[in-house]
């Protein structure tokens, strides 16, 4: 279990508008709270800008590349947002509740994104605040759990305790990447998860993975290390990619072996 204690950049979500502080005064691992005062759940993404590029061009850029997700062909809007910002990761927080993330800040602009999830989910709502010098000096959290995010595949230890843990999650690959997590229904396996993913299980086919579960890491850029507390409960998971691969669009990332599952007890 996670003792949870006041986050040090607070970002809260409510009534439709998302609020950060201004500023926030020191470097190095910092825990940002993804705060879910809402009704739905809410997914969270942290972003850090590159130099020359402001809040309105990055919603710009952000807006293009989720139309484009819904395509054939995402990788030139996936290819200029890397060049504007660095994805930090974030997951999704439940309907009233809180999780805090820990991340790795330098001086510079970073972006918060809420989306609403549900039917009525609409555009993403954003806030920004800026990191300066000075205040402390964070350092990593030590952890037990940690995995690593590849091209293409993911290092999950093969049996996980059961619980709210925190994770270091680190992209040690050239692409961008992301994991959705799958709980299979009892006597179900990876295989049937991949044909139900794919389409060859049928349109009549019920789901073989309990669809109430929620429990994700949102995109992490290339090289960047993250702290997120994942919630798993006993029984057989799988993780999946979902990211087309950037040297061939026709492929994501599970297609290419981003696909692994592991015991939870």
């Amino acid at each position: 279990g996670l003792a949870q204690a006041a986050a040090d950049v607070r970002t809260e979500y409510s009534n439709g508008s998302l609020r950060a502080p201004e500023i926030y005064a020191g470097e190095g691992f910092h825990s940002i709270g993804l705060i879910n005062e809402s009704e739905n759940s809410v997914t969270f993404n942290v972003y850090r800008l590159h130099d020359g590029t402001d809040l309105a061009a990055f919603e710009k850029t952000d807006a293009a590349l989720q139309s484009a997700l819904q395509t054939d062909d995402s990788v030139p809007e996936m290819k200029a947002f890397m060049a504007q910002a660095d994805a930090l990761s974030g997951t999704v927080v439940a309907a009233h509740s809180e999780t805090d993330m820990f991340v790795d800040l330098e001086e510079g602009t970073y972006v918060v994104s809420a989306n609403l999830d549900g039917d009525d989910a609409g555009a993403p709502t954003y806030t920004s605040f800026m990191v300066t010098e000075g205040g402390d000096q964070g350092t990593a959290p030590e952890v037990a759990n940690v995995v690593h995010f590849s091209d293409f595949a993911f290092d999950f230890p093969a049996i996980v305790a059961a619980g709210k843990d925190l994770w270091e999650v680190t992209n040690t690959g050239d692409q961008p990447h992301i994991a959705a997590f799958f709980k299979l229904q009892p006597g179900k396996t990876t295989a049937d998860l991949e044909a139900f993913l794919g389409g060859a299980a049928g349109e009549e086919t019920p789901p073989p993975f309990d669809t109430s579960v929620d429990v994700n890491v949102e995109a992490l850029t290339p090289g960047v290390t993250v702290y997120l507390p994942l919630d798993f409960t006993s029984g057989d998971w799988v993780a999946v990619c979902f990211v087309p691969d950037l040297n061939n669009p026709t492929m994501a990332h599970y297609m290419e072996g981003m696909v692994e599952e592991f015991v939870v007890n």
